[in-house]
């Protein structure tokens, strides 16, 4: 390779690190807390998961709720 190809290989190289490097996105609920309530929930939630229990398909929830899955 030579340095000219070098150099282009260098500068395609530093535009797609530019290109994959974009500004942090900011979470709009970063600020806001969990009511304690459903915090509880979540956890029961997750630790039964951890022990293997069975859960509800996402579709069931989506539809009980009238949403589309």
């Amino acid at each position: 390779m030579t340095q000219e190809e070098r150099d282009i290989a260098s500068d395609d190289a530093s535009g797609i690190v530019a290109v994959a490097d974009p500004e942090p996105v900011e979470d709009p609920d970063g600020d806001l807390e969990l009511r304690e309530e459903f915090a509880e929930d979540l956890r029961a939630s997750l630790e039964a998961v951890a022990r293997g229990e069975a859960t509800k398909p996402v579709e069931r929830v989506a539809k009980k709720l009238g949403l589309s899955w």
